[in-house]
């Protein structure tokens, strides 16, 4: 039985699904960039914010960013790494990264897979907002929001240990209405170490940033 607030919270997601498939191509001030958001892709929110913002990267970092969506935190570090990858299972997502990038002038390379690109290499940081709710998916759009028992969280905690160099970190969001007891649970499952690097609250709804090593 969900709650009032997971009902309130489902409700608006549909809303703004609604909203990606009509919406035309349009600019977004994410952290003083212009990024452009296609038709089909998840604007940068708050939690994406959040995420780029507490992200610690090196001049010599290999870095993936998972559920990359318009590529906005890519674009916000791609100056700052030595290389940056993109992957998103969404075709719309791709054409939107590969269109931010070519605005930008940047080299951010986009794939479009399940998590994790079929290419020979390791990265130094993982980078993932991955969809919070709990509830079926009938498309790539859907699939921004709702992932039905959490399978792209446990597939990519599952994975990502095997992309990673020694000594790396990812970087994960989560959200309250998810269930913070429920992401630290699957954290510890897979034998991960984590903390906490910072928490905010907007609109009503609470936002974790982890810092998850091995």
């Amino acid at each position: 039985m969900l709650t009032n607030y997971e009902q309130e919270v489902i409700a608006r997601q549909s809303e703004r699904i609604t909203k990606m498939r009509e919406s035309k191509d349009y600019f977004y001030d994410f952290l003083g960039k212009q990024i452009i958001v296609k038709q089909n892709v998840f604007y940068p929110s708050a939690d994406t914010k959040l995420l780029a913002e507490n992200i610690k990267v090196n001049a010599n970092d290999i870095v993936l960013e998972c559920c990359a969506g318009t590529g906005a935190i890519s674009l916000t570090i791609a100056d700052k790494v030595k290389e940056i990858y993109c992957s998103d299972i969404s075709p719309y997502c791709v054409e939107n990264i590969n269109e931010n990038v070519k605005k930008f002038g940047l080299t951010i390379n986009a794939y479009m897979c399940d998590l994790f690109p079929s290419i020979d290499k390791k990265y130094d940081v993982i980078i993932i907002a991955p969809p919070y709710t709990d509830k079926d998916a009938k498309d790539v759009v859907e699939q921004a929001y709702w992932d039905k028992n959490h399978k792209t969280t446990n597939k990519f905690l599952t994975e990502a240990k095997n992309y990673l160099n020694a000594n790396s970190r990812i970087y994960l969001c989560w959200a309250d209405f998810a269930d913070f007891n429920l992401i630290e649970n699957l954290f510890a499952k897979y034998n991960y170490k984590y903390k906490q690097t910072v928490e905010s609250e907007y609109k009503g709804k609470k936002y974790r940033v982890y810092e998850l090593t091995l």
